[in-house]
This record gives C-alpha cells, sequence and structure tokens, in this order.
C-alpha cells in the first residue's frame, strides 16, 4: 500500500472505487446507506483507523533514543524501554482499530457480524455435502474402503474451517461487552439449558 496506513475498496454492480495507497493516511471511512421499505437512510458507518509508529527498516535501534540504554537479546518483544518507557525505535507499533455503527431500529434491516474466513467455511460445507453424496454412492456400490476414506478426509476438513473460525478478533459490542465473553455466555446457557453439567 506505500506509505499510507490505510486503504478502501468499494463497489457496487456498476462500479468499483480505490481510496488510499498513495498519500500518507491513518484514517479511512465508509458509509454505506439504503432506502427500503421502513424508509431511507437505513445505514451503516466504518471507520478504521491506525495509530502507532512504523517499524524503521525492519531493524531496530541497538540503543533507545531517549536515555541510550543499549538493548539485550533478551528484549527482542518489548516495544518500550525498560529504563525511561520510550518506545523502542525500529519496532513495529502500529495498530487499528475498527469502529462500526449500526443502524437506526428497522423493521426492514439486519445485520449479520461474520467470522473472517466464514465465506471459505460455507464453500466447505457445499463441498462436504458433494462428497457426503460421494460417500453414500460408494457405500451403496458396496466399495466401503473409499467411502471410509473420503469421510475421513470429510472430517479433517470440516474441523480445520470449523476451528479456524473460533479465532476471532477483540470485538467490542454495543454495552461494552466483548464477543468472545458474549458467546461464552451463549454457549453456557445451551449447555444448562441442555442440561450438560459443567465445572
Amino acid at each position: 500500500m506505500g506509505r499510507s496506513n490505510t486503504f478502501m475498496q468499494a463497489g457496487n454492480e456498476n462500479r468499483e472505487v480505490s481510496i488510499g495507497g498513495r498519500g500518507n493516511s491513518d484514517t479511512v471511512w465508509a458509509w454505506l446507506n439504503t432506502d427500503n421499505g421502513g424508509g431511507s437512510n437505513c445505514a451503516v458507518r466504518v471507520r478504521a483507523e491506525v495509530s502507532g509508529d512504523r517499524s524503521l527498516n525492519g531493524k531496530p535501534r541497538k540503543t533507545c533514543h531517549n536515555c541510550n540504554r543499549k538493548w539485550v537479546d533478551s528484549e527482542t518483544d518489548l516495544i518500550a524501554c525498560p529504563s525511561c518507557g520510550s518506545d523502542r525505535q525500529g519496532v513495529d507499533t502500529r495498530r487499528t482499530d475498527f469502529t462500526v455503527e449500526l443502524p437506526e431500529a428497522n423493521d426492514y434491516c439486519s445485520v449479520t457480524i461474520r467470522e473472517h474466513g466464514a465465506a471459505l467455511a460455507d464453500l466447505a460445507r457445499i463441498g462436504a455435502m458433494f462428497v457426503g453424496v460421494q460417500v453414500a454412492e460408494a457405500a451403496m456400490a458396496g466399495d466401503m474402503q473409499t467411502a471410509e476414506n473420503k469421510l475421513a478426509a470429510l472430517e479433517g476438513v470440516l474441523e480445520g474451517v470449523e476451528s479456524a473460525l473460533h479465532n476471532l478478533p477483540e470485538v467490542t459490542l454495543p454495552g461494552g461487552v466483548s464477543m468472545r465473553h458474549a458467546l461464552a455466555c451463549v454457549e453456557i446457557v445451551r449447555r444448562l439449558r441442555n442440561g450438560e453439567n459443567k465445572n
């Protein structure tokens, strides 16, 4: 992306545009607006902001630029000087914060939050369905070895995709509750409802 820390790409059925990549920009935002049966301006606002410093040629300095303290090999993961607290020059301390402003309540509007890679999971499930048909066909033809091999491969693919979707980023829901905490509470209620005894 060049010097810019942010980049945006947007489009519809007729046009696609890109913003960023040339100037030095730390912020990008988008307003996605719709008209529907509940009225106009059913919209979502998304903002991304990058803060922190970019690394200097990927090589951290050997001494603190503020107090001249020397860094030792065991401190390669530190991004701040233990003596004076200054950020270590040459270390990439950038982080990205996304803010999503939800639309107003509207009976004709809904919002779905999907995990990163969810589209890949959907494709995997469709593929799993086709493999399932192949397993059934092999079993009906009496070729149990082929059926078992395909079934084992199918289980491995689905397990890999499903486990990858559990690696959720830090998401704060309205009310200040983290999404991981909210999902954990939902899981506890589900287990209580199903009568599962879990410590």
